[in-house]
């Protein structure tokens, strides 16, 4: 698989990732939190309620089917919690290794998920830790940054398994923001 063809991707995720962010609607966060079952890989994540969810095949052009895209969101008050899973049966050999996981993680979620210049100032402050979640190699980060005037924090997981890489964060103004949501939502993530 090339690496082009997981840089657009990310790119894709990117895009529709920007516009949830730019956009999450005020909803009650007053229910149990609920479990999600993918149909497809069978993981298991947990939301405050039922979250949106969007499959695509990838590539999105009128081509062969190469993997999948599934994203899963639940706004909630001006709170947010996203789950994403890419699958490729493509990603694998040289591509699939972990330091390339981590510098496509890098290079293509963070620069273009979170840097975008309209929304984020320069004294955005980024920071990731390389650890093990669930026996997969995985990237724990977080992004702290101004919107219009509000300080906002984005802290999350992305893993990397076979075929398979799975992106979970939480975004909330910094003085709402609760370590326990984090914590609830990436330790409700199980897969097979």
């Amino acid at each position: 698989m090339q690496v082009s063809f997981v840089k657009r991707i990310l790119v894709f995720i990117a895009v529709y990732t920007g516009g949830i962010l730019m956009n999450v609607s005020a909803q009650s966060n007053d229910h149990p939190w609920i479990t999600t079952e993918d149909p497809y890989e069978h993981f298991h994540v947990s939301f405050p309620h039922h979250p949106t969810h969007m499959a695509f095949d990838i590539p999105l052009e009128n081509t062969e089917q190469l993997g999948k895209l599934n994203v899963y969101s639940a706004p909630f008050g001006n709170q947010l919690l996203m789950f994403c899973s890419l699958y490729s049966p493509t990603f694998k050999g040289p591509e699939a290794t972990v330091k390339q996981f981590q510098e496509i993680f890098y290079t293509f979620i963070i620069k273009r998920m979170f840097y975008q210049p309209k929304v984020f100032k320069k004294e955005a402050i980024y920071s990731q830790k390389n650890i093990q979640f669930q026996g997969m190699p995985g990237i724990r980060f977080e992004l702290q940054y101004n919107e219009h005037g509000t300080e906002k924090k984005l802290s999350g997981l992305a893993t990397f398994k076979d075929s398979k890489i799975h992106i979970l964060f939480y975004l909330a103004p910094k003085g709402n923001f609760d370590e326990i949501i984090l914590e609830n939502f990436i330790g409700s993530f199980k897969q097979p």
